[in-house]
């Protein structure tokens, strides 16, 4: 926010920015220096905000240009505010680069009033599109607490000690064109330069040109060279070096673009110089050498020698080859120097002439390379040669002659002859004449020096091969010379000649074995002395034998192997000796060996000697082709049974023809496949073997032998054995009700047999058909017959009577039941002075009636009761609980006595209390009324005592007066009346046995 001394001013600004933005608007009203005018290529815009400390806007502070295209920079608009020097002037300068450093390109002034204000530049700058320059503008400083606005140009102030600024600028750019098409020509120390006038801005006048040069690439460019003219030579450049040359134009506003650079080097002539050759006239393998001196300056030279102007050579001497006979042959020299355009002399030789052959003397040689003297003997080897011949591929034939060139001798044109029995013979000489010729040369002859032919020598070896009786002996001769000789052969044994053993071989006889046998070898030939020669003497050695063995069989354990022997000599004795992996086998001496168990994997050989008399005993070997394996052996099995092959029934394996020592084991089979655990040599037919036919597998194991397995034919198809169902005992079975019970009937057969009954068991007792077991407790007494069958479809089924008598259990409860009572309302009654009977009838815990339970003591609550055995005479009419007890089992019933009770007519057969007119049960009825009551442990309801109590009620009319005791008191009727209430709680049958 401003402060209030500063919003005039603030105000002034802002019409100031307004002014701006308008003249910004109309860039016509922009006043640019008059002189200079040039377009504005600058955009408005506002440089990055940037701060500094301090309150002052110092020197050089400004703004990074980069210019849009190249030219004369004449000046530039700019948009500043420098607060606290609104009036005068100041300078504006232009540096290269992004900074104010080094020497400004230009330097002008500006108004400090503010807003937009121009610079113009004197001298103006020139600058490239695309480069750094720096606006540095004046010094100024103030005080203020705004920040500048978008397009207020530059502000020179601060704002809490930090200084602000942003600036707005357009610049001019005049640009005036480069001229076009330069080019420079070298000479001597000067280049031609050449160029297209520029066209100018419509009001810029072209006034000259400028040239500048500097060494190739370098950038250090001469001082300008004015001319008015668009060319130019430059003078004084040196010869060999490359120079750029640039030209511009000069206006009335000031210099134009660099035009594009062109490139020369100047280069000057030799003087002098002379070509010269040691023979004008060429000729094949003839060297002509060629040399030049005298230019100035010297030069570097080099050489071409053509020939048909096709070139042959660089270096200074040339050899014409036969390729070159009678073509013309040309050399020029080339001579080089820096700063010197090359320079040629050139010498025409003619054409190129035959060349001509030096052959030398023509040199003889023996075999050692020995030159041959005057005379040589006959088998001499004579080889010709031209040792120096020139040239040294020059081609030569060769004839050699006897005696004269007359007597040419047939078939002798090589380098090579061996001098003849006949040369010698007759005293003749021979001597060789050699023809050269070579391509591009004149041919010529060389003849050598006679040599007188001499009687020869012969040579030659005999030897023979090693004297074995029976075996011929051969003779060799070898390096025997003259290869025509004729040689003769003479057997000599010892010093004694071999009648009629001159042949090439002989045989010895028996008898010569240890004689020294020779030969002697004897050569004639033509012009030879006669020549003989004896062998080594070879002692006669024994003869030897060719024989052969083999062995016939299969190298198995039990199979007999047998040696052969083929190609020995009549009368051959033999020695043999069996082996084992190369090791002689104890006692195996025979022409048969059966191997063993020990010669299992092992090679079986035999070593034979052969003996004959006058010849080496030959000994050799044979070997099996593989190694022994083991023997195979061959065993039947078969099965011993008794009886048919049923369930149950043995069986054993019989099993024979095995080697001796072998190992049974056996296994046997259902339908082929083997009995789980069945590896015994008998075997006992199961009940899984139904149906199936049994076999057994036995396979017998012994060193040396492969394991043998052999099947026994099978059983035929496997029966059952018909079911069974035998009871443990059989008599019938008697068990006490709530008594555990087991009976066991035996159930057997193959297959299983399936088992059923009938009948019902007891209850609480079951029958498991699996075991055959009957087990349980008891509850319901009476008889029960059961018959078990057993079937598993092998004959007839199995049947069994199993007869269980259930007996009750001890007497757990008693059951009352009255006669000459009657029943009102569900309650029992009886008349007031009647006679009741009270029978019981007893049970055990299960509900089993028992007989007549013993002794049975009843006794009643009131005492006036008269009890007699099994009746009750009441003579009280008032609630009476009547008890039955027999040892610790008790029971009540309440009967109710009154002299209108209404009974039924008396009747033979105990009725149900709580229902008279139906026979009892064996039950334990409860009264709808009276709530049961649980037995008392060795207890019986006391009777009631009658007591005198004056505050007893009367009886009502209808009651009978009692006739018993004086009478009830009230606390007999209390205590009738509390046993009244507990009997209400249950009445029935009631157990109350004693537990301890």
């Amino acid at each position: 926010m401003l402060s209030r001394s500063a919003r005039p001013r603030r105000r002034a600004r802002l019409s100031a920015a307004a002014l701006a933005a308008a003249l910004v608007g109309s860039l016509t009203l922009i006043a640019a220096p008059a002189a200079q005018a040039a377009p504005a290529t600058g955009t408005i815009d506002r440089a990055t905000e940037k701060q500094w400390s301090g309150l002052s806007f110092p020197a050089g502070s400004g703004q990074v240009y980069v210019p849009s295209r190249s030219g004369q920079l004449t000046g530039a608009d700019i948009n500043w505010w420098p607060y606290g020097a609104t009036n005068g002037t100041g300078p504006v300068s232009v540096y290269a680069g992004s900074s104010p450093t080094g020497t400004a390109l230009a330097t002008g002034t500006i108004s400090q009033a503010g807003g937009w204000q121009t610079v113009s530049f004197v001298t103006p700058p020139t600058v490239t599109a695309g480069s750094t320059y720096f606006f540095a503008l004046p010094k100024g400083s103030a005080w203020t607490s705004n920040a500048p606005a978008p397009g207020e140009g530059l502000i020179v102030g601060g704002r809490s000690s930090v200084g602000f600024e942003s600036f707005n600028y357009r610049t001019y750019v005049l640009t005036i064109p480069a001229p076009g098409s330069l080019t420079a020509t070298a000479d001597d120390g000067t280049a031609a330069l050449s160029w297209t006038a520029p066209t100018p801005p419509a009001d810029t006048t072209v006034t000259g040109y400028e040239t500048e040069y500097a060494v190739h690439g370098s950038g250090s460019w001469s001082a300008p060279a004015a001319t008015t003219a668009t060319t130019a030579t430059v003078t004084g450049l040196t010869n060999g070096t490359s120079y750029d040359f640039r030209v511009r134009a000069t206006t009335d506003r000031g210099p134009g673009l660099w035009s594009t650079t062109a490139t020369a080097t100047p280069m000057g002539d030799f003087a002098g110089g002379s070509l010269t050759v040691d023979d004008a006239k060429p000729a094949v393998g003839k060297s002509v050498t060629a040399s030049s001196d005298g230019w100035v300056p010297a030069p570097s030279l080099t050489w071409s020698w053509t020939v048909d102007g096709a070139p042959v050579s660089t270096a200074a001497t040339y050899t014409p080859t036969p390729d070159d006979l009678g073509k013309a042959v040309q050399v020029t020299v080339t001579a080089n120097a820096v700063g010197r355009h090359t320079a040629t002399k050139t010498s025409d030789l003619g054409a190129v002439d035959s060349g001509t052959i030096a052959p030398g003397t023509v040199r003889i040689a023996d075999a050692r390379d020995a030159t041959v003297g005057s005379s040589a003997k006959a088998g001499t080897v004579l080889t010709a040669s031209l040792p120096a011949v020139v040239p040294t591929d020059a081609a030569v034939r060769y004839q050699w002659y006897r005696d004269s060139t007359d007597v040419q001798i047939p078939g002798a044109t090589a380098e090579q002859y061996t001098v003849t029995g006949r040369d010698a013979v007759g005293g003749h000489s021979v001597f060789v004449i050699a023809s050269v010729t070579s391509r591009g040369y004149t041919a010529t002859t060389a003849t050598s020096a006679a040599i007188a032919a001499a009687s020869g020598t012969q040579t030659g070896t005999v030897t023979t091969s090693a004297a074995t009786v029976a075996e011929p002996i051969t003779a060799t001769t070898s390096g025997w010379t003259p290869t025509g000789a004729t040689v003769a052969l003479q057997w000599f044994d010892g010093d004694r000649a071999i009648a009629g053993a001159t042949s090439a071989s002989y045989t010895p006889a028996a008898a010569q074995a240890g004689h020294s046998l020779h030969v002697v070898a004897t050569g004639t030939a033509e012009g030879y002395d006669r020549y003989s020669v004896a062998s080594t003497p070879a002692v006669v050695g024994e003869g030897r034998q060719h024989g052969t063995v083999g062995i016939d069989g299969d190298p198995a354990v039990g199979t007999a192997l047998t040696v052969t022997d083929t190609g020995w000599l009549d009368g051959t004795s033999f020695d043999r000796r069996w082996t084992r992996d190369g090791v002689a086998i104890d006692g195996a001496t025979g022409a048969t060996y059966t191997p063993s168990a020990d010669d299992v994997d092992a090679v079986i050989g035999v070593t034979v000697t052969g003996h004959l008399d006058g010849y080496t005993d030959r000994t050799v070997e044979a070997t099996t082709d593989i190694t022994v394996v083991a023997g195979t052996q061959h065993a039947s099995a078969a099965i011993d049974a008794t009886g048919t092959a049923q369930v149950g029934a043995e069986l054993t394996a019989r099993s024979t023809g095995w080697v001796e020592g072998t190992e049974l084991s056996y296994r046997w089979l259902r339908d082929a496949a083997a009995v789980d655990g069945a590896t015994s040599r008998t075997y006992t037919l199961a009940e899984a073997d139904l149906g199936h036919v049994v076999s057994v597998e036995v396979t017998g194991t012994l060193a040396g032998w492969k394991p043998f397995t052999v099947t026994s034919d099978g059983t035929v198809p496997v029966v059952g054995v018909p079911g069974t169902a035998t009871p443990e005992s059989p008599l019938p079975t008697r068990v006490v009700a709530g008594e555990p019970f087991r009976y066991h009937v035996d159930i057997a057969g193959s297959p299983a047999p399936t088992v059923t009954f009938d009948g019902d068991l007891p209850a609480g007792l079951t029958f498991d058909p699996t075991t055959g077991d009957i087990t349980g407790v008891p509850t319901k007494a009476g008889l029960s017959v059961i018959r078990i069958t057993a079937t598993n479809g092998v004959g007839f089924p199995a049947v069994s009577t199993v007869t269980i008598t259930v007996a009750p259990g001890a007497l757990d409860a008693l059951t009352l039941t009255t006669s000459g009572t009657g029943t009102t309302n569900g309650t029992v009654t009886a008349e007031q002075g009647s006679t009741i009977r009270v029978d019981a009838i007893g049970a055990d815990s299960f509900g089993n009636e028992l007989p007549t339970p013993g002794d049975v003591t009843l006794t009643s609550s009131v005492a006036s009761d008269e009890i007699d055995g099994a009746t009750v005479t009441f003579h009280h009419a008032s609630p009476h609980v009547i008890t039955a007890t027999v040892g610790t089992v008790s029971a009540s019933m309440l009967i109710e006595v009154s002299p209108t009770a209404v009974v039924a007519p008396p009747t033979t057969e105990p009725t149900n209390p709580t229902n008279p007119t139906e026979p009892t049960t064996p039950t334990q009825p409860t009264s709808p009324t009276i709530p049961s009551v649980e037995p008392t442990t060795g207890t019986v309801v006391d009777p009631i005592a009658d007591t005198d109590d004056p505050a007893s009620p009367a009886p009502d009319a209808e009651e009978l007066a009692y006739t018993g005791a004086d009478g009830t008191g009230p606390a007999a009727v209390a205590a009738l009346l509390a046993v009244v209430l507990g009997l209400c709680l249950r009445i029935g049958v009631r157990r109350s046995r004693q537990r301890s």
